[in-house]
């Protein structure tokens, strides 16, 4: 997971957006996570921006952690920085996006 981060990083990339695997019925990934012990989900509550399922080697505080890094990581670049302030183009769109940012780096603990 890692090495994802770092990859991002280096691509010529101005936003990025990092999810957890988002489990839906019938995907093939489903019996995977069956076999390592995982129970049918509540699929109502599966979604990109919750931790739900995370590899029996990484726990779920890691996992959160982890993305916490990458967004970190990938958007305190100047240039980054520079290209999302070019962006908002209005103190209104700062409070949104601060908010966001706040959101995405403290999720709640649902």
């Amino acid at each position: 997971m890692k090495g994802t981060i770092e990859f991002a990083r280096e691509l010529p990339l101005d936003m990025v957006g990092f999810t957890y695997l988002r489990l839906t019925p019938g995907a093939e990934i489903l019996e995977q996570v069956r076999q390592e012990g995982w129970e049918e989900p509540a699929w109502d509550y599966v979604n990109v921006e919750r931790a739900y399922y995370h590899p029996s080697a990484v726990t779920r505080e890691k996992l959160i952690r982890l993305r916490r890094r990458a967004y970190i990581r990938f958007y305190l670049h100047p240039r980054r920085i520079m290209f999302l302030l070019r962006q908002l183009g209005s103190t209104r769109n700062l409070r949104v996006f601060a908010s966001t940012v706040v959101r995405r780096l403290f999720p709640s603990r649902d």
